[in-house]
């Protein structure tokens, strides 16, 4: 209803608007609302911006991670090849102290 010339008083968006009518209310509407958008638009942006470099650091600390997995399999395996040695040498140290003390 258009009253002296101003269709009312019209809230949108938390915009408060005064228009003579409908197109200008309208148009104002949409330019709140793309306002609206716009924001959430950006906040949006910085969520996945501060997201990328959570996961950037993640990806850094797994590497990290994967690299002391690898350094202390590689010791663990060395450190087996060395007992099976030693394993191995004690077993002909024994069949030869049996062997000798047999005769």
């Amino acid at each position: 209803m258009n009253v002296g010339g101003f269709c009312g008083l019209l809230v949108l968006c938390n915009c408060v608007v005064f228009c003579g009518c409908l197109a200008v209310c309208l148009t104002s509407f949409f330019f709140c609302l793309a306002e609206g958008l716009s924001q959430q638009g950006s906040k949006h942006k910085e969520e996945v911006a501060a997201l990328h470099k959570s996961i950037s650091a993640l990806d850094r600390e797994k590497d990290a991670l994967q690299d002391e997995v690898d350094q202390k399999t590689e010791k663990l395996v060395a450190v087996q090849e060395e007992n099976s040695k030693k394993v191995t040498e004690t077993n002909r140290s024994h069949r030869g102290y049996r062997a000798f003390h047999e005769e």
